[in-house]
């Protein structure tokens, strides 16, 4: 299951984030992963000073109820800014079950990608995403997202030209089970349309009660 949310992150913070990345330091990204992933991760991460980085993704989340309905936020790692550059790449790979995030762990349900750099900037660089009814290859306009379950592969094909600059995180959601998590957000997209023209109706109360109840059952707290 995946998602693209439009315009996330606009187009002034966009570019506050690539003034930030500009006069910022990197590490190499192999240094961030253990095994296997050392070999096929090929990227840089910023590693400087993060308090505008870390308000702009909190402000992000916040103002996007679709998303919140999506994921179901129960933690999110710090975002990563990373950056490719020409002969950079992430090969095929699964990221971590449990990521740390100081000292509490944040069990990776879903990934989201934010692009940063406008997708005419640079060549290659495309987010793959393997699922169960085949590849689908995501390269999006600045300040557009994409949400995933963490649980399938995907890979950063290699850029060729330029740089691509993105803002990467993961969420554990209140909700386990991916095929309940979008349960609730069919049930809560139907309820968000039908609730403003109807909002007396005995079947929106309904509804309303069938999304608190599954919710209820579901979550874990």
């Amino acid at each position: 299951m995946f998602r693209v949310f439009e315009k996330l992150i606009s187009q002034a913070d966009c570019e506050m984030l690539r003034k930030i990345a500009a006069t910022g330091e990197f590490q190499g990204g192999d240094t961030t992963v253990r095994g296997d992933l050392r070999s096929t991760k090929r990227n840089q991460e910023f590693s400087g000073q993060r308090q505008e980085i870390d308000q702009i993704f909190r402000n992000a989340i916040g103002n996007c109820r679709e998303l919140q309905d999506f994921v179901m936020v129960k933690r999110a790692k710090p975002p990563i800014l990373s950056s490719y550059v020409k002969g950079m790449t992430y090969g095929r790979h699964l990221d971590a079950p449990l990521l740390l995030a100081g000292n509490v762990s944040v069990r990776s349900d879903m990934s989201m990608t934010v692009f940063i750099n406008p997708p005419e900037s640079y060549d290659g660089g495309e987010l793959t995403l393997e699922t169960d009814f085949g590849l689908h290859r995501v390269k999006l306009p600045a300040g557009d997202a994409v949400v995933y379950d963490t649980q399938n592969y995907h890979w950063v094909s290699e850029v060729t030209r330029g740089e691509r600059l993105g803002l990467v995180t993961w969420f554990q959601s209140l909700v386990v089970d991916p095929a309940k998590r979008r349960t609730l957000f069919d049930l809560r997209q139907a309820f968000n349309d039908i609730a403003p023209k109807q909002p007396e109706a005995e079947s929106t109360r309904q509804l309303q009660k069938v999304i608190n109840n599954l919710t209820r059952l579901w979550s874990e707290t």
